[in-house]
């Protein structure tokens, strides 16, 4: 599995990462099995990189029922806030988020703890970013991170308060190229992807299945992926979606981890077999599904 650094933590990370809202919203404590072949299969083939949130159902949960006792293994990130706190952004809903994900995860530490969609004006009063210093202070946490998108994660950028930052960015979403990579080099701070598959969107026909996980984001997808689609030239795409859409998320040497999650564990083995391929996207690809969205993406903010 091919490996990063984490910015200016030093973590020595996998450049493929796991994401838990997808096995956190739709699997439940019973799939006890699934859940577990998933989670030793990822950290047997090199996934050292697990990545959770308070607000994703029971994924703190499960990952402390079921990788505890393989913690010193992988690095550990998850996030307060979000749809947890709603607007309750005060130091003690975050001090308390903090010891709740603790208990939940079985661990005394984790390694990132990201404050999750934080707006502008709360991450101002200076509460919240406390709250996690504080943490780090005892012992809690090792790293403060930001995850979010557009003007809001611009100020966390550019606000010198945190180590990592986690940021939507896919072939259909590139605002975080031409906004925020160069920004986020010139600080070394680490750079988590989400979403680097826009849900398969590209050349997927209309059709339910496609919306069944966070369908507010998925759909403006798949509107962008027909748009951009219709003005592809006669190049030699792979048929493979998958493989073009992690492809090209990381060709980009600045993506030093992308987290892609699914509760599907022939899945999982085909996302690693991805990463083990010598084979690349060609350079006339990239440089045409980028020109393709720079010329039609003036209003296209980050999902």
């Amino acid at each position: 599995m091919q490996t990063n650094i984490l910015g200016k933590t030093g973590l020595k990370i996998s450049r493929l990462g796991f994401g838990t809202s997808e096995i956190g919203f739709n699997l439940s404590i019973k799939d006890n099995k699934l859940i577990s072949d998933i989670f030793n299969f990822s950290i047997d083939n090199g996934i050292n990189f697990i990545d959770t949130a308070s607000s994703y159902g029971i994924s703190e949960q499960i990952i402390g029922d079921h990788l505890s006792h393989r913690r010193s293994e992988f690095i550990l990130a998850s996030k307060t806030g979000h749809s947890i706190l709603g607007n309750e952004w005060t130091y003690d809903s975050i001090t308390d988020s903090v010891d709740k994900s603790l208990r939940l995860l079985k661990t005394d530490y984790i390694d990132i703890m990201q404050l999750h969609g934080t707006d502008i004006s709360s991450l101002e009063k200076g509460d919240v970013v406390r709250a996690l210093q504080d943490s780090r202070a005892a012992g809690k946490i090792r790293f403060l991170g930001y995850s979010g998108n557009n003007e809001n994660v611009i100020w966390a950028i550019t606000s010198g308060l945190f180590d990592t930052i986690q940021t939507s960015f896919n072939l259909v979403d590139q605002y975080a190229k031409f906004k925020l990579f160069d920004e986020i080099k010139k600080r070394n701070l680490g750079l988590i992807i989400k979403r680097p598959l826009a849900n398969a969107v590209w050349g997927t026909e209309k059709k339910t299945a496609i919306y069944s996980h966070i369908p507010e984001y998925t759909f403006e997808y798949f509107e962008r992926a027909k748009e951009m689609i219709s003005l592809i030239t006669e190049l030699d795409y792979p048929e493979d979606y998958i493989f073009l859409a992690l492809k090209f998320t990381l060709f980009h040497k600045e993506v030093q981890t992308a987290i892609v999650g699914t509760q599907n564990l022939s899945h999982l083995k085909k996302n690693i077999k991805i990463m083990q391929s010598n084979l690349e996207l060609s350079e006339d690809i990239i440089k045409e599904i980028s020109e393709i969205w720079s010329q039609i993406s003036s209003d296209w903010k980050q999902k």
